[in-house]
Order: structure tokens, then sequence, then C-alpha cells
């Protein structure tokens, strides 16, 4: 079972759940408020991806074939400080270019915006504690599934639900691995939810 809760943890890593929700919304979703332009969407998914998991992950290597990293994993909170400062840049750059270049539909950009921002929150709590990056990062989408589907009739039923589960398996996977207490879990889950709510409010 620890295998499992590995294997999930890893594939489930705050680093790819943009790229996996972009794809969703962009490549499944039939829900009109998340239309892109016909043609587009494969084009615009390319920018998520390249902007939010290229680049982070290509940071992190660096950093960890310079020592800087012990390993992926970042156990250590000082170890989280540059890779979440690189995430910032490129998370705002990429809200940034679907907000003025794109001019994209109003909930992608929020969600793109909620990314950044709970990028932002868990860099500011790290400076003073550590949590759960993984339980921070699927809070956020999963209040982001929810304000959807609340807002537009639950036409998207489907990715909250998948929101729900992976997020209950993602604390309890935390949780077994040991890799944060429940103070941790809490407060990314916490940051999550705040980070989506302001982007709903902004928006």
């Amino acid at each position: 079972m620890k295998l499992f809760f590995k294997i999930f943890s890893v594939v489930f890593h705050p680093i790819f759940l943009s790229t996996f929700c972009m794809a969703y919304i962009l490549l499944v979703s039939n829900n009109p408020v998340l239309a892109a332009p016909a043609g587009k969407e494969v084009q615009w998914l390319g920018i998520v991806a390249y902007s939010t998991l290229f680049m982070p992950l290509l940071v992190i290597f660096l950093l960890w074939r310079l020592k800087f990293l012990q390993s992926f994993e970042m156990e250590s909170t000082k170890e989280r400080y540059v890779p979440l400062i690189a995430c910032m840049s490129f998370y705002f750059w990429v809200f940034w270019i679907f907000h003025f270049s794109l001019q994209a539909p109003s909930w992608i950009q929020m969600f793109l915006l909620s990314s950044f921002v709970v990028m932002v929150l868990s860099f500011l709590f790290t400076i003073f504690s550590k949590i759960s990056l993984h339980v921070a990062a699927i809070s956020c989408i999963a209040v982001y599934a929810f304000l959807l589907n609340a807002s537009t009739g639950f036409q998207d039923i489907i990715f909250l639900v998948v929101a729900l589960f992976i997020f209950s398996i993602t604390w309890l996977s935390r949780k077994k691995l040991q890799a944060h207490n429940n103070p941790q879990l809490i407060t990314g889950g916490v940051l999550g939810i705040i980070a989506a709510l302001i982007s709903f409010l902004i928006y």
C-alpha cells in the first residue's frame, strides 16, 4: 500500500496538476464557459505545459544537479524557496499571456490565476513553516471545480468528483507516507481554498 501512495504522490505532484487540469478544460469539457477558440486547444495546452510543467521541471533538475537540492521531493523547507520562486514566475507569466495576449475565457484565466496565487501563498507560509504543497495544489483545484460547477449548473460534475477523489487520496497518501503532520496538511488545504476564493472574487 505504501508503494501505491508513493506512486500516487509522484503522478499527482503539484507540478503536473495544472497541465492535467488544463487538458481536461481544453480537450474534454463541453462547458461553454471554458471554450477555447476552435483549433487553439492544443496550442493553449502546449503553452500551459511549457510554462507550468517543462520549465519548473528544468529548474528543479538543474538545482538538483548543482547539489542545491538533495532530492526532487524537496523535503526540507529551505530547499523549496528557489523552486517556488521559479514556479511563481512561470505561473504568473502564463496567466499574463492568457489574460492580455490570448484573452482567454474568464474561467480559464481564473484557474491560472488561482494556480499562481496558491504558489504565492505556499511560498509565504513556507518561509515560516513546512506545509503540504500537494494538498495546497489539489485543494485549490477542488474548490475551483466546485465553484465552476456551482456557477454553471454542474456541467462538469466529473471534474468535481475526480478532483475530490484525488484530494482525498492525496491527503491520505501524504499522511501515510509521514511526509506531513496534520497541521501541515490542514494549512495546505486552507491555502488552496483561499487561493481559489481570491481568484473567484477577482473575476
